[in-house]
């Protein structure tokens, strides 16, 4: 089943009249939700939409969305104390989540987690990070995890503000 089909659309999104100038391209803060396999998540980039922003040192980045990207609602909160960042992949009956360590510039230290859900490998969880985020010496270790193992440890308030 494709994940448009299961989306619940807000707005915004591809064909939009994005302007990367104007913040986040004038749409609304949330593009849809969805929920994956009882996953409840808020969709701030749809498939196909421009994601916007500006480095550390000022300098504008624009990126074409090849999954949705948003974040996990209902759970705890991840190391940088906000919300856990989650892309969705195409693969919906796809049971295990794989957790990239998104390491920090110059550094080998862990930056945040970003969650991989509908992905059917390793490498192509991997591959759809770095379509997104092509700083490849910013990848750390990615570790699959059973998608139920991944609900448990994302609602035990014992990861409040700590990494997976």
């Amino acid at each position: 089943m494709n994940l448009w089909d299961t989306i619940e659309l807000l707005g915004g999104g591809p064909g939009s009249g994005c302007n990367p100038d104007v913040g986040r391209c004038g749409r609304p803060p949330l593009q849809g939700k969805l929920n994956y396999q009882g996953l409840r998540i808020s969709i701030e980039n749809r498939r196909g939409s421009y994601r916007t922003g500006r480095s550390s040192v000022g300098v504008k980045w624009k990126t074409k969305m090849k999954h949705h990207y948003g974040y996990l609602r209902g759970v705890t909160k991840d190391n940088t104390h906000e919300k856990r960042d989650v892309y969705v992949g195409p693969h919906k009956s796809s049971t295990v989540v794989f957790i990239v360590n998104q390491l920090k510039k110059d550094s080998k230290e862990i930056d945040e987690q970003k969650y991989m859900i509908g992905f059917r490998s390793l490498s192509e969880a991997k591959r759809g990070f770095l379509e997104h985020f092509p700083d490849s010496s910013r990848v750390g270790k990615i570790i699959p995890i059973d998608i139920d193992d991944f609900k448990r440890k994302i609602t035990d308030s014992t990861y409040e503000g700590r990494l997976l």
